[in-house]
């Protein structure tokens, strides 16, 4: 079992890129669900929610949740999903459960060729309106702080003390 959890920075400047660092690198989000789960399972559901609503919001940010669920980061949409609510950013898991409503049943594949291929049939003036509404939330309440709060409640979750 691999203990990504780190010493605690003097500065806590990018505190939550500090402790998800060291599982960036080697997390595989480019294979199957079973893989991404062996890579994942050491680590804290604190650590799970930092590293997969980074993911998430980097992509959203970047290119909108049609880049998010078209690149091998949807497979991580139930895990960010449950990384929202664990981080109390419940706005956030509101809009992400809403672009996974626009899946069948709100079901997110895992496998990211059939995700392609459910994608291509969603109204992207569907999903551009989330992401405008993501990105005005985000201007307003940053995920960010969401995330730092989180991280100081539950130091044992990413600290070696």
């Amino acid at each position: 079992m691999v203990d990504d959890r780190i010493q605690r920075p003097q500065n806590e400047e990018n505190l939550e890129w500090s402790v998800i660092e060291p599982m960036w690198g080697s997390v595989d989000i480019y294979d199957s669900l079973e893989v991404l789960e062996t890579y994942l399972a050491p680590a804290s559901p604190g650590q799970r929610a930092v590293f997969s609503t980074t993911w998430l919001h980097n992509e959203v940010c970047n290119g909108g949740f049609d880049q998010f669920f078209y690149n091998s980061t949807g497979i991580l949409s139930h895990e960010a999903l449950l990384g929202f609510e664990r981080l109390g950013a419940t706005d956030y898991r509101g809009l992400v459960e809403r672009a996974m409503s626009l899946f069948p049943e709100g079901i997110v594949p895992s496998d990211r060729a059939k995700r392609v291929e459910l994608l291509e049939s969603i109204e992207c003036k569907l999903l551009e309106e989330i992401d405008r509404q993501f990105l005005a939330l985000d201007n307003q309440a940053p995920l960010y702080g969401f995330m730092h709060k989180y991280i100081s409640e539950h130091p044992e979750e990413f600290f070696i003390e």
